[in-house]
């Protein structure tokens, strides 16, 4: 809030990022104990991606390692694990679209201080009714 007031100057509403996400409750469409055992399933064959990632040539050869990065994914995304936890995200957001919750509102001041120089408007008010009709 402090900062906010110190960029905002006179302004009342400043710029925020709000990160929304669906509020599954008790309406899941998977059991948790194999969702968990996909997940862990998911970890294992995400070893390689976190492979090439750390990687040192990506500092001297960044084109041959970001294709390594690319290739790794997709290997990933390929797998069965991956496929069902996909698929369980997409039918719970599916089912439980309805439910939203925005938890979480941040952004770093520069983003508030350029926006409001560059631009000369207040953009957190549009985001904010925007917001605020999805519930």
């Amino acid at each position: 809030m402090k900062c906010g007031k110190a960029l905002g100057k006179e302004h009342q509403a400043w710029v925020f990022a709000l990160d929304a996400m669906i509020n599954v409750g008790e309406n899941k469409t998977a059991v948790e104990a194999q969702l968990k055992a996909e997940l862990d399933k998911a970890a294992v064959a995400f070893k390689a991606v976190q492979k090439v990632k750390a990687d040192e040539t990506r500092l001297r050869d960044f084109p041959s390692w970001n294709s390594k990065l690319e290739a790794a994914f997709h290997t990933f995304m390929s797998t069965e694990p991956y496929a069902k936890i996909k698929n369980v995200i997409e039918e719970s957001v599916e089912k439980n679209q309805q439910n939203i919750v925005f938890h979480e509102a941040n952004s770093c001041p520069e983003f508030w201080e350029q926006t409001r120089l560059i631009a000369g408007i207040n953009v957190a008010i549009p985001l904010i009714k925007s917001a605020q009709s999805m519930i």
